[in-house]
C-alpha cells in the first residue's frame, strides 16, 4: 500500500492525461534509482575498502533526494521534481567519478541510462529541457569514456576480482534499472489503454455500460440464441415524471437520482443480466436465457424496489417510479426490431399510467 501511496504521489486531481503520466513516470525513476544507489552502496561496503566507504559516504544523501521526488509531485511542484530527480542522478554518478574512483569501474555507464531515461519525464513541448538532460548525460559518458581519470592510489589496493566483479555489477544494475523502467511503462500504457477502452463503453454519471456497449451485447447475445435456439428478453426502462425532478430540484438532484436508479438496477438483477444508461433518463436490461414470463417476474421486482427504495433529499422523500416494456427476442431478429418493439411495450406502460410493465411477444 504504501508503495502504490509512493509512486501515484501527485497523479490525482484535475490534471491532464500527459501529465500525470509523466508524474508517475518521474515517481517510478526516482524509486528505481533508490533501489539502484542500494544495491550499489552495499556492493561498495561488501569490497571492505576505505575508498568505497567514502563513496558510500558522498552518495547516502543522495538517497534523501531521490525520495523527495514524490513528495514535490504529492505538493504539486512536478517540474521542479523531474529537475531533483534527474539532476540527482546524473551527480551521484559524477561525484564519485571525479573524486575517488575515476573511470576504473564503469560508472559511467549510468549516463547513457540517465540520457535514455530523462525523455520520458519530460513533455514534449519542454523540448530545450530534453535537449538540454540528453546532451548533458551524452557528453559526460563521451567524456569519461574516452578519457583517462585516474582513481586514488588506494584504489590499486582492491583485488581485480573484486575490480571485475564491481565494473561487471555497474554495467548489470544499470541495464536491470533501464528493463525495469521500460517495463514500467508498459505497464502503465496497457493500464491506459484498458481505462480508455472502459471509458469509452462506459457512461460517466452512473458508471454502467453506455448504449454502445450494449449494442455490442445485444448482437453478442442475438448470435447466441440464433446457435442454441435459446430464448431473450430486452427490457426498455424510463423514469416516470423525471423531467418534473429537474425542473423541481435542479439537474444536481437528478443526476443523483439517476445514480441512485443505476444502483438500484445492479442490486436487484441476476449477474447474467446486461444493464445500460440508453438514453437521459432511459435504462435497458438485457435478459439472456430467459423467457419473457421469467422476464416479467423480473421486471417486476425491478420495479418494486425502485418504487419502495424512496431517493432522499435534505429531509425530504423523493418517491420514485419507472415504467417498463419488455419485448421477447426472436431468433435472427435484428435490434432495430427488438428495440422499436420494446419501446412500444414502454410507450403502452407510459399510456396507461406508469409504474407499470407491459409485456410484448416478438
Amino acid at each position: 500500500m504504501m508503495l502504490h501511496t509512493y509512486i501515484y504521489s501527485g497523479t490525482h486531481g484535475q490534471l491532464e492525461p500527459t501529465e500525470r503520466r509523466k508524474t508517475f513516470y518521474a515517481n517510478v525513476g526516482s524509486l528505481i534509482a533508490l533501489s539502484t544507489l542500494l544495491v550499489v552502496t552495499l556492493s561498495n561496503l561488501f569490497t571492505g575498502s576505505e575508498v568505497m566507504r567514502q563513496v558510500v559516504y558522498v552518495q547516502a544523501p543522495f538517497a534523501v533526494l531521490f525520495m523527495m521526488t514524490a513528495w514535490m509531485n504529492h505538493r504539486g511542484w512536478r517540474n521542479t521534481a523531474r529537475w531533483n530527480l534527474m539532476l540527482s542522478c546524473h551527480l551521484v554518478v559524477l561525484i564519485p567519478i571525479i573524486t575517488p574512483l575515476g573511470n576504473s569501474l564503469l560508472s559511467q555507464i549510468y549516463f547513457l541510462l540517465i540520457a535514455v531515461i530523462s525523455v520520458t519525464f519530460f513533455h514534449a513541448k519542454q523540448r530545450l529541457s530534453i535537449l538540454f538532460l540528453f546532451s548533458l548525460n551524452m557528453g559526460m559518458f563521451l567524456y569519461v569514456e574516452a578519457g583517462h581519470i585516474p582513481a586514488v592510489a588506494e584504489m590499486g589496493m582492491l583485488d581485480i576480482e573484486d575490480v571485475y566483479a564491481l565494473r561487471f555489477g555497474n554495467v548489470v544494475t544499470a541495464i536491470a534499472a533501464y528493463m525495469a523502467y521500460v517495463w514500467m511503462i508498459e505497464v502503465v500504457a496497457e493500464h491506459s489503454e484498458r481505462e480508455l477502452e472502459l471509458q469509452a463503453v462506459t457512461d460517466a454519471l452512473t458508471q454502467l455500460p453506455n448504449r454502445r456497449y450494449f449494442d455490442l451485447a445485444f448482437q453478442q447475445e442475438v448470435a447466441k440464441v440464433s446457435r442454441k435456439e435459446s430464448v431473450m428478453v430486452l427490457a426498455m426502462l424510463d423514469i416516470d415524471h423525471f423531467k418534473n425532478i429537474n425542473d423541481s430540484y435542479g439537474h444536481d438532484v437528478g443526476d443523483q437520482v439517476l445514480r441512485h436508479i443505476a444502483l438500484l438496477l445492479r442490486t436487484s438483477t441476476r449477474a447474467g443480466n446486461v444493464i445500460a444508461r440508453v438514453g437521459g433518463e432511459e435504462f435497458s436490461v438485457l435478459f439472456p436465457a430467459t423467457t419473457l414470463i421469467e422476464a416479467q417476474e423480473a421486471a417486476e421486482r425491478i420495479r418494486e424496489t425502485i418504487e419502495n427504495a424512496a431517493y432522499q433529499y435534505q429531509g425530504e422523500s423523493l418517491k420514485l417510479t419507472v415504467s417498463i416494456g419488455l419485448a421477447e427476442v426472436a431468433k435472427n431478429q435484428l435490434a432495430p426490431q427488438s428495440y422499436k418493439l420494446a419501446d412500444e411495450a414502454l410507450y403502452a406502460a407510459k399510456h396507461m399510467g406508469r409504474n407499470r410493465v407491459v409485456a410484448f411477444e416478438a
